[in-house]
């Protein structure tokens, strides 16, 4: 009879199994079907050209889907360019206003980011078993300041931080709090600050974003070394009190 384990074990595998298989099956469609080959590299286009004017223009395009249109552009270049945040966020801002275009970049963005939080979670679920990954599920500051860290030094990539908690087994529900504590003041700026002329932020701010992340990096370092001396001196009283039994 199967033990919990030899279960999770089981199903861990055949989710494997199958995000691998729906993965081929995307590169499939992608590489065989003319209209979804061309979709996907038009929208690659429209990022690469780095004009805030060329996808406003896309967005409105849509009429009265235009919300959702914005928001599944934010999830494919979240996903897949993530460095072209600043463009995305100042045509969502152009076309729905600063409040409404941040939270639709929000939403978006955290959609493209569970997809790596999901597939390197699944995929690379082994690295679970090594003990130091035990910290970041465990304790909150620990993994927020290194989720925050990555994605502020980044200057909001989350698919990088998003991919670090999938590899570390944060679980779900901690890993959408902290993208939006992380990702939700860098949104604000690149919507409130930027145009669709001028995306990017001053130079001071960006360097205050990467000053924080340090920072941030630090805080996560000081909780691990604590974190670690703690169950070292654990490991060693349980040593002595073994030793000092009769």
């Amino acid at each position: 009879m199967e033990t919990g384990k030899q279960k999770e074990k089981r199903s861990l595998r055949f989710l494997r199994a199958s995000s691998a298989g729906v993965l081929i099956l995307l590169l499939g469609f992608y590489s065989s079907i003319p209209s979804v080959h061309s979709s996907v590299n038009g929208w690659v286009m429209l990022y690469t050209q780095k004009s805030a004017q060329s996808i406003t223009g896309a967005i409105l395009r849509a009429g009265h889907l235009a919300p959702l249109k914005a928001v599944l552009l934010a999830a494919f270049q979240t996903a897949v360019l993530p460095w072209l945040l600043p463009y995305g966020a100042a045509a969502n801002a152009a076309c729905f206003g600063p409040a409404r275009g941040c939270l639709i970049s929000l939403a978006g963005a955290l959609a493209g980011a569970s997809v790596w939080y999901g597939l390197i979670r699944l995929l690379l679920g082994g690295i679970s078993q090594n003990r130091w990954t035990a910290l970041p599920r465990r304790d909150f500051w620990f993994g927020y300041c290194l989720f925050a860290a990555s994605n502020w030094l980044t200057l909001g990539m989350l698919a990088v931080p998003a991919a670090l908690a999938g590899a570390l087994r944060i679980s779900c529900r901690r890993f959408v709090l902290f993208a939006l504590l992380a990702e939700l003041p860098i949104l604000t700026l690149y919507t409130f600050f930027g145009t669709e002329y001028r995306v990017l932020l001053p130079n001071p701010v960006e360097a205050v974003f990467r000053i924080l992340g340090v920072a941030m990096a630090l805080v996560a370092l000081a909780i691990g070394v604590f974190a670690w001396k703690k169950h070292q001196a654990a490991r060693q009283n349980e040593k002595v009190s073994k030793v000092s039994e009769p």
